[in-house]
């Protein structure tokens, strides 16, 4: 089976030619026409195959389920969306699949300091060691708790961010209030310095805060896109790329780092298809592009929700938003 290969841009664009091509030409001296359509294959497929954990913590109420749903592309009424405004917390770990990867899981996780999860053995019973990720929701200032957390879970040396939710209903909580309304830059920066503070106190010096403001309702406004990308560039680099293609929530952000990721693939198809149709044997270049190439440009259609399904979900974000 033949090994994957870097997109052009992590190495020089002229090595990556010369090895994709000279990679291609053993594939079809070993396998013929099959062999070079399986190389493509396995190499723009590589990402469906990377698993991935994202662990979301928080207490009930701050809105884990609906930034589960949210990161999934799902509305809370989507079939297969995670369960909103149940009372009781979370009792075990729980995956939720990405619906466009599998491999993709968002967890929702149980609070500690509960007989069943008690802080002395907590890292241990969520089994820290399976997540790549770690992201603390808080819809309030956040605790000495969610600080002794980070603390935990920096000793792995694993990634973790603070998120504070619910920032658009706090911003219309106050303003609803009074008769002369405050900016909204105002208001996140005074919501962005009272959770720094508390982090701070608990020995976090800014360099180490990755805080983010989030309303999940509308992942479109505030800090949402930034987190996503602020994950992308967290990742280690065999997993970027499922990340970036995985993620659907189509903020500015995301579409920015989907085209960055797409353009490579360009790059790797155009080489691809040259190498192959420099191969005089006849209808080799066809089978590539038919089978390949058409179905490429699909997914890149697919990647910016450019599809019934993908338009479908824009529609009822708009009347969900309005």
């Amino acid at each position: 089976m033949a090994m994957a290969e870097s997109y052009p841009g992590r190495s020089s664009l002229t090595s990556f030619i010369e090895k994709l091509g000279g990679k291609i030409r053993n594939e079809f001296n070993l396998e013929g026409t099959n062999g070079v359509v399986m190389f493509v294959k396995n190499n723009v497929e590589k990402w469906k195959s990377i698993p991935i954990n994202l662990a979301v913590i928080g207490e009930t109420g701050v809105g884990k389920s609906t930034f589960i749903n949210t990161i999934r592309n799902l509305l809370d009424d989507d079939e297969g969306s995670a369960l909103v405004g149940v009372i009781q917390t979370t009792k075990i770990p729980t995956p939720y699949n990405h619906p466009e990867n599998e491999n993709l899981k968002i967890w929702d996780l149980p609070g500690f300091g509960t007989a069943d999860f008690p802080k002395s053995t907590y890292m241990k019973n969520i089994e820290a060691e399976k997540f790549g990720f770690f992201l603390i929701l808080s819809s309030s200032r956040f605790k000495l708790d969610d600080v002794w957390l980070a603390k935990e879970i920096k000793k792995t040396n694993k990634t973790f961010f603070f998120v504070r939710t619910m920032v658009d209903r706090n911003i219309k909580d106050v303003n609803g209030r009074r008769t002369n309304k405050i900016p909204e830059t105002k208001l996140l920066d005074d919501i962005s310095k009272e959770c720094r503070a508390v982090l701070r106190s608990g020995g976090f010096d800014d360099a180490d805060i990755g805080l983010f403001l989030i309303d999940s309702h509308t992942p479109n406004r505030y800090e949402f896109g930034k987190l996503g990308r602020e994950l992308i560039n967290a990742a280690p680099e065999k997993k970027r790329d499922a990340l970036t293609l995985s993620i659907t929530t189509l903020t500015s952000e995301m579409i920015e780092e989907k085209k960055i990721l797409l353009e490579k693939r360009i790059w790797y198809f155009a080489v691809s298809s040259g190498v192959v149709g420099g191969i005089p044997i006849p209808g080799l270049g066809v089978v590539f592009d038919a089978a390949l190439l058409v179905e490429e440009a699909i997914r890149y259609r697919n990647q910016f929700g450019l599809n019934e399904k993908g338009l479908q979900k824009v529609a009822k974000w708009l009347k969900k938003t309005s």
